[in-house]
């Protein structure tokens, strides 16, 4: 008959709790990003997204305001828009229990437009 070693449940169970993780996510919505010109032409060119993430020890990561104007950037080049419209930042963070790691990620999702300046009648 083979003995079991009674160390093997516990570090299975040790194990599982490493691995798992406690995820929180919020998100801001907004009209636009960008300043759209009086007199001018916006023209939705349709749906992007684009998102970034970082792996950090203690802390979790903040992304600041030109890193963010990066990911908006990285999403209207997928159309070639000028301005993000209707836009959706979701912010993912996820955390490990024992181990200090810390994962943030920023999700950008909204309507790229193109903006023709000057072109607009006036009443």
């Amino acid at each position: 008959m083979k003995k079991r070693h009674p160390i093997a449940p516990l570090t299975l169970a040790l194990s599982l709790l490493l691995m798992a993780g406690c995820t929180y996510s919020f998100g801001v919505r907004s009209n636009n990003l960008e300043f759209v010109y009086p007199n001018s032409n916006v023209t939705p060119m349709g749906e992007v997204s684009a998102s970034d993430s970082e792996t950090t020890f203690l802390s979790p990561k903040v992304f600041d305001a030109n890193e963010i104007n990066a990911i908006v950037q990285k999403a209207l080049a997928e159309k070639g828009g000028d301005v993000l419209l209707n836009a959706v930042i979701t912010y993912k963070l996820t955390m490990m229990p024992i181990i200090p790691l810390m994962t943030t990620e920023v999700h950008i999702t909204g309507t790229a437009a193109k903006m023709t300046v000057g072109e607009q009648n006036l009443h």
